[in-house]
């Protein structure tokens, strides 16, 4: 007699775990679903590894900081774009800036990380600086004045300079064996299209380009805190939660 009037509460759990299996389920094919990285997608992310990458780089060479540290990284990553991938600088750019304008985050002013608007700013700024006929229109279509353009033109060159003499004695001889670096995608919902991508292996020349200490990874996994670097286990760490918002940043371009 219990049995039967227990049965249909029975019934209800019994429907709900299997409606809740039928969503893992889908849930499951839609994140083995994603095959490609779009352009956009890629060069912001070139942008990210590479600031984070100027992380590591202060805290392993024990690089002076004599200003806020998120700037630092910031040039540092815009003037290897600059120098180093020429042929997909302005690209990169364009793109960064864009997913900073289109996240808009707005610090108070003694945030570690200054407003988006002008990290984007300083970003074309020190590009068009560095390389004035390259970025003349992305600089001119953000709105920036002539005399900004100056001033621009007149402060690049010396950051452009200092990074140059700052990462000399750091930089691995060109004949030497490089075993410091890995490339390393968990599984997870983007997994293949990082795999499919050239992400890694346009970024790989830059890693590999200095004497680092010991190991250094560039890991690609399923988690939500956005990019970071890792001093302990020297890991930069890109997660997925990442990647789709600039996933759908490029969707609503």
């Amino acid at each position: 007699h219990r049995t039967r009037r227990a049965r249909p509460a029975y019934d209800a759990v019994m429907w709900r775990l299997l409606l809740a299996h039928l969503a893992m389920c889908i849930s499951a094919y839609g994140a083995q679903a994603q095959s490609t990285l779009s352009d956009y997608t890629e060069d912001v992310l070139t942008h990210v590894v590479l600031h984070k990458l100027g992380h590591a780089l202060i805290r392993e060479f024990d690089l002076p900081v004599l200003a806020n540290e998120e700037v630092m990284a910031d040039t540092f990553a815009t003037v290897i774009v600059v120098q180093k991938m020429p042929e997909r600088a302005l690209a990169i750019i364009a793109a960064r800036a864009a997913a900073f304008e289109a996240e808009m985050d707005e610090e108070t002013v003694f945030a570690q990380h200054p407003d988006d608007v002008w990290r984007a700013g300083q970003m074309i700024c020190l590009a068009y600086g560095l390389e004035p006929n390259q970025f003349e229109d992305l600089a001119r279509d953000s709105g920036m004045t002539g005399d900004e353009a100056a001033n621009c033109r007149d402060s690049a060159p010396e950051i452009g300079r200092a990074w140059r003499r700052i990462l000399a004695p750091l930089q691995l001889p060109t004949d030497a064996q490089v075993t410091e670096f890995q490339g390393k995608v968990s599984d997870g919902e983007w997994r293949d299209a990082i795999i499919e991508s050239d992400l890694i292996d346009r970024l790989r020349p830059v890693m590999i380009g200095f004497d680092w200490h010991s190991l250094i990874t560039l890991h690609f996994d399923t988690c939500d805190t956005g990019a970071t670097w890792f001093r302990n286990g020297r890991r930069i760490l890109i997660c997925d939660n990442l990647i789709a918002r600039f996933e759908r940043q490029n969707a609503q371009r």
